[in-house]
């Protein structure tokens, strides 16, 4: 069984040149009762600044110099119909994508008909106007957050299981910019004043790559002339977003283990898997994942963790912008060997073509379920819009769905001759706990 593509979407897509670096893109999607807004800001991943620009996230959701307190932000929302403001980082290969986003309702639903120019304007006073103390962020409200980012940067450990991956990431990609954290580390939080923040905050919004995104029942040409009227950039030289190296060929695999406070061993593989996301077979290793550990009809799920009783969880992912095919699992730290001896062979069956039409069509069946369920939020669907965008790829959900469906089981086998294991990461107990 296939999952079928998504015709009924049919989105009409608009982008606008609006300055030197800054680009509009509206999406109109009549289906949704709200819509949402981004601002994106394209950054390199760099750990002189990743802390820096996930700090200026939390600061301006905080405080503007309109609304100078985090009530007066709220009151603004709720007055907004019960606007939700997001903002946050994330890491897409060797870029750091600083996000600012509001979701609000259509103007069918309220009375207030004028809604996306005042959400247009509270993004601008937070974006532009936020609350300073003369040469730098408000002191107060700089070291509330700062002192929260850190905890947050600290509690990476709390999560076993995401922080093994990181931690396998880390090792994998010890000469790239990759192995940054999105959030940073605390050296590099505690070098940051809110003079420097106000510094760097003013110099990457001349500097960065701009993409505003609009998406929902709106009307492109309406969206454009409210957009002109309500931001004006000071723009200077843009700084260049190199893509990312992604071709490493292995000579030697590295293994590594990390004695750590915990009960259950995390085992992690990295793969580097030599394709690109605009290479011909980017989609056919995306179906070598899913046969091989993309879920409860996968290989390892099937015979390493329900056959064998040998992980707690098990999973293999690609991660699109560095063509790493990373695989996660959580085991009885005595049950190491067999269980990497065990994902190595069901690794092999998959490049040796040892898998079935029907297990691949499962496979396609679970990636077209989880790209089908971005229908159901603007967010989502704004999201994917721009990895689309970063990867100067224009597949619509549709199209994407109906490519991964076109993967035959020769392309998957071929995709798997270029897949080479690069790192073994094992975080297991420490011998006091372990004894």
């Amino acid at each position: 069984m296939i999952i079928k593509g998504v015709k009924e979407l049919a989105p009409v897509k608009n982008v606008y040149k609006l300055d030197h670096g800054v680009n509009l893109h509206s999406i109109e999607l009549p289906k949704f009762k709200t819509n949402v807004l981004g601002f994106y800001i394209r950054r390199p991943l760099s750990i002189e600044e990743a802390s820096k620009n996930a700090l200026i996230t939390r600061l301006l959701k905080r405080a503007s110099s309109k609304y100078p307190t985090t009530m007066n932000l709220h009151v603004e929302l709720d007055n907004l119909y019960g606007s939700v403001l997001m903002s946050d980082v994330s890491k897409m290969g060797d870029t750091q994508v600083v996000e600012f986003a509001v979701q609000f309702p259509n103007k069918k639903h309220i009375p207030e008909k004028d809604i996306l120019l005042k959400e247009l304007q509270l993004l601008k006073e937070l974006i532009f106007e936020p609350l300073y103390d003369g040469d730098g962020f408000n002191k107060v409200l700089f070291e509330e957050e700062k002192f929260l980012l850190e905890q947050e940067i600290n509690s990476r450990v709390n999560d076993k299981m995401q922080y093994s991956m990181e931690r396998c990431i880390e090792t994998m990609c010890k000469d790239e910019s990759y192995k940054i954290h999105k959030y940073g580390d605390v050296d590099q939080l505690n070098k940051i004043t809110p003079s420097s923040l106000k510094s760097h905050f003013e110099e990457i919004l001349k500097t960065s790559l701009i993409d505003i995104i609009v998406v929902g029942d709106i009307n492109s040409e309406d969206v454009r002339a409210k957009v002109e009227d309500t931001f004006s950039f000071e723009r200077t030289d843009i700084i260049k977003i190199n893509r990312e190296t992604y071709k490493y060929p292995v000579e030697d695999v590295t293994y590594k283990v990390e004695e750590f406070d915990v009960q259950q061993g995390k085992l992690n593989l990295g793969f580097r898997t030599q394709i690109g996301y605009n290479d011909p077979l980017y989609h056919a290793s995306l179906m070598f994942s899913y046969v091989f550990g993309g879920g409860a009809n996968s290989k390892l799920f099937r015979n390493v963790r329900e056959k064998e009783s040998l992980c707690y969880y098990v999973f293999s992912r690609i991660e699109k912008f560095k063509s790493l095919m990373l695989v996660g699992s959580g085991i009885e730290v005595e049950n190491y060997d067999l269980t990497l001896k065990l994902i190595l062979k069901e690794f092999d069956n998959v490049k040796n073509g040892d898998f079935t039409e029907e297990e691949l069509n499962l496979a396609k069946l679970t990636v077209g379920r989880s790209l089908r369920s971005m229908n159901d939020s603007q967010h989502s669907y704004m999201g994917f819009y721009f990895s689309q965008l970063v990867s100067s790829q224009n597949f619509d959900l549709d199209e994407l769905i109906n490519s991964i469906n076109a993967v035959t089981r020769e392309e998957v086998i071929e995709a798997g001759k270029y897949i080479q294991l690069d790192t073994v990461h094992f975080l297991t107990a420490k011998k006091e706990i372990a004894s």
